[in-house]
């Protein structure tokens, strides 16, 4: 169950970081079920300097979970990624994984796309056959032709398939299937739209851990060490009326960061953060300056009612009035208030403190 963390650490520090070495991890993580790790190993190939491959994509997808298989499959092709018959094949267990054959054949002419060879086209027809999808079968075989690998084709399944195939081609004239020709020709050209309509079978789980993985990028500074250091520095998110603590409103100050774990690991409360009662001071002493006046207009009030009035109002309670500042709300990123976390210097870690890197943050102790 660890191993893809040992393949993290190996590619992490493996002084040669090629494609190789990407795949060798990515199919790791796939096999522990980690996507949002290779998610993040993939996004950081380009800083790098690793050129993505068809054998890296494939590896991610190699993952049991069908929407998330074809999620990496897609990616690559978004990227420009020549697939090759491996990818093509995958791509057709991922929708076989799943139930959706129909989603096979909108994928286009396997048989005829770069890399999908009689694989891509085996794969096809297997699973509509599977279905006894037959009438989708038929035009499936004569919208493409024969690739030519399929008359070499390797292993009894495929020849015995291939065979079919050229059976099939013979009799399909005697079938009228000239509407599923138009339809299957008509996905000759790229369509964005079928790309993003698959994208969506992709999982809400993953999708929103990409997400906080975007949200993160945007937040992390350069901050090599946390060493579990729980000490908080609260922060305006905007300049507010008559505060001016020390502490910028973007934590952007050496040493000071965005908490990437909402103060799991750094907190702000009452004598947790390193400035609680400097930022006490300054607020209490707005909320004085601003409520204190309205309490004397209101003695005055009280003062002119029992003139007008003629009667005697007992007002004492008004002198022991005092508004308190209790806390400073920031749940679930709520409120004008942030909680930055302390770095300290790199290399005076625990050893089981883990340390920021281009590619990881999900999960880490790293402030």
């Amino acid at each position: 169950g660890k191993q893809w963390q040992l393949a993290l650490q190996l590619f992490s520090h493996s002084p040669s970081r090629n494609a190789v070495a990407a795949s060798a991890a990515l199919s790791a993580f796939a096999k522990a079920d980690e996507n949002a790790v290779s998610v993040a190993l993939l996004r950081s190939l380009a800083g790098l300097q690793v050129e993505p491959s068809a054998a890296a994509f494939n590896a991610a997808s190699s993952t049991r979970y069908w929407k998330e298989s074809l999620f990496f499959l897609l990616w690559g092709e978004v990227l420009g990624v020549a697939a090759t018959a491996a990818s093509a094949g995958a791509k057709v267990k991922a929708f076989e994984s799943g139930g959706q054959w129909q989603s096979i054949l909108s994928l286009g002419r396997l048989g005829t796309q770069p890399g999908g060879g009689a694989a891509g086209m085996v794969s096809a027809v297997s699973a509509c056959e599977e279905a006894s999808e037959w009438a989708r079968t038929t035009a499936l075989l004569l919208q493409a032709p024969l690739p030519p690998e399929a008359q070499q084709a390797q292993g009894p399944a495929t020849a015995t398939r291939c065979s079919r195939m050229r059976r099939f081609r013979a009799a399909m004239p005697c079938f009228a299937v000239q509407g599923w020709r138009a339809a299957l020709s008509s996905l000759d050209r790229p369509d964005p739209g079928l790309l993003l309509a698959l994208l969506a079978l992709f999982e809400p789980t993953l999708s929103n851990r990409l997400a906080r993985q975007e949200e993160a990028d945007r937040e992390a500074a350069t901050v090599p060490c946390g060493c579990n250091n729980k000490v908080g520095v609260l922060a305006p998110k905007h300049a507010l009326p008559g505060i001016s603590i020390a502490a910028d409103a973007e934590c952007s100050r050496p040493k000071v960061h965005k908490s990437l774990t909402g103060g799991k690991y750094c907190s702000c409360d009452e004598g947790k953060a390193r400035n609680w009662k400097e930022a006490l001071g300054e607020a209490q002493a707005e909320v004085e300056k601003v409520l204190e006046p309205k309490l004397d207009a209101m003695k005055k009030a009280v003062a002119e009612l029992e003139e007008s009035l003629g009667i005697e109002i007992d007002a004492s309670s008004l002198s022991k009035v005092r508004f308190l500042v209790r806390r400073f709300p920031r749940k679930a990123g709520q409120g004008l208030w942030a909680c930055c976390c302390q770095s300290q210097a790199a290399g005076k870690c625990q050893k089981d403190a883990e340390m920021e890197s281009r590619f990881w943050r999900s999960g880490f102790h790293h402030e």
